[in-house]
């Protein structure tokens, strides 16, 4: 930082933990990459909220066991309306 800056701010990195609702699957392709979901982030800040997005990959475990809940939502579904 400058001396002659007048902010105080500092560039800080703070860890994320996103938790994604159960069945969600990420099928996105961004340059190449497969199993894509983009997330929005934002803050508090008194002067925001500022923020902006992040992608990030799921597993292919964490992928089977969406399709897995979803299906099972959809049997259970099912069986209410018969």
């Amino acid at each position: 930082r400058r001396s002659s800056d007048l902010s105080t701010a500092t560039s800080t990195d703070f860890p994320v933990k996103i938790q994604m609702p159960a069945g969600m699957v990420c099928s996105a392709t961004v340059a190449g990459v497969n199993n894509v979901c983009v997330a929005k982030l934002q803050n508090s800040a008194l002067a925001g909220p500022f923020g902006g997005s992040v992608a990030f990959t799921q597993s292919s475990a964490a992928k089977k066991r969406a399709v897995e809940f979803n299906f099972r939502a959809r049997r259970f579904a099912r069986a209410l309306r018969d």
